[in-house]
C-alpha cells in the first residue's frame, strides 16, 4: 500500500499494489500539519540519551555502525515506552560517519489466542538522492482500477 499526497491541493491517491486498485483521497489541514512536522530523521536525532542505549557495534561495507535499543520514542506521531524485551522493541543501526540510520527494526508481541510476534524492518535507505518527479504523480498508474471505499482517515 502506498500513499501519495499533494499537500498544496490537499488531494492524493491510495495505491493497493497487490490488488492493482486505487482510491482518490482528500487530505484535511490537520493531516497536512502532522506529516509536514514529522521528520523521522530529526525525531531520531532528538532522542534523549536516557531514552535509548547503545547495545553494540557492527561493521558493514567498511563502515562502523552503532546499534541502539530505543526505550522511549515519539516517531511520526507514535509515542511509546517499550519494555526492550524480546518482541517489544525498536532497534536502530546508525552509520557512525553520517549519523543516519542504515536499518530500523520494530518488533512487537501480543497475545491473541496464543503468542503472536510481528516485526517491520526498514533498510536499504538511499539518502539525499534526487527523486524522479513522476514518483509524486497523484494520477493512477496504468493498469490500476478505481476502488470505492472511505477516504484516508481524518481522525
Amino acid at each position: 500500500m502506498s500513499y501519495i499526497a499533494d499537500f498544496e491541493s490537499k488531494n492524493g491517491i491510495e495505491l493497493d499494489h497487490f490488488r492493482k486498485t486505487y482510491k482518490k483521497i482528500s487530505i484535511d489541514e490537520r493531516i497536512v500539519m502532522q506529516f509536514t512536522k514529522s521528520n523521522p530523521i530529526e525525531q531520531f536525532r532528538s532522542i534523549k540519551a536516557d531514552n535509548a542505549g547503545r547495545i553494540g557495534e557492527e561493521s558493514q561495507d567498511g563502515r562502523k555502525i552503532d546499534v541502539y535499543l530505543v526505550k522511549k520514542v515519539n516517531l511520526m506521531g507514535i509515542e511509546a515506552e517499550l519494555s526492550g524485551s524480546e518482541g517489544d522493541k525498536i532497534t536502530v543501526w546508525v552509520d557512525r560517519g553520517t549519523s543516519l540510520p542504515v536499518r530500523i527494526l520494530l518488533q512487537t508481541s501480543f497475545h491473541v489466542e496464543g503468542k503472536s510476534e510481528d516485526s517491520i524492518e526498514f533498510c536499504d535507505f538511499a539518502w539525499n538522492e534526487p527523486l524522479d518527479q513522476d514518483l509524486f504523480d497523484i494520477n493512477p498508474p496504468e493498469g490500476y482500477t478505481l476502488s470505492t471505499g472511505p477516504d484516508f482517515p481524518t481522525e
